[in-house]
């Protein structure tokens, strides 16, 4: 198992990965450790999961678990898709 070290020393190198990434994307921002913490973090964090999110969603669609069907306002609305087995419950 790894020492608390260990386990810091990756949060660290994880943390300043993720300051990178959101540098190449805003490099003319300024802050400070409050402000990195709780806006370049967070933000840089919601981009990234929202990638995912997107992912997950297109592979549960393929998989015929949900439906996406688009709106008029051309917004994407996920849905369960209904069988026989959700109809039942």
């Amino acid at each position: 198992m790894p020492s608390t070290n260990q386990e810091s020393s990756q949060d660290v190198l994880q943390l300043a990965d993720e300051i990178t990434r959101y540098l190449k994307a805003h490099s003319n921002v300024a802050d400070t450790l409050e402000g990195i913490a709780h806006w370049w973090i967070l933000r840089q964090r919601l981009h990234e999961e929202h990638a995912k999110v997107e992912q997950a969603m297109e592979y549960l669609c393929a998989q015929g678990i949900v439906e996406a069907v688009e709106l008029r306002d051309g917004n994407i609305l996920y849905r369960p898709v209904l069988t026989d087995i959700n109809r039942t419950k």
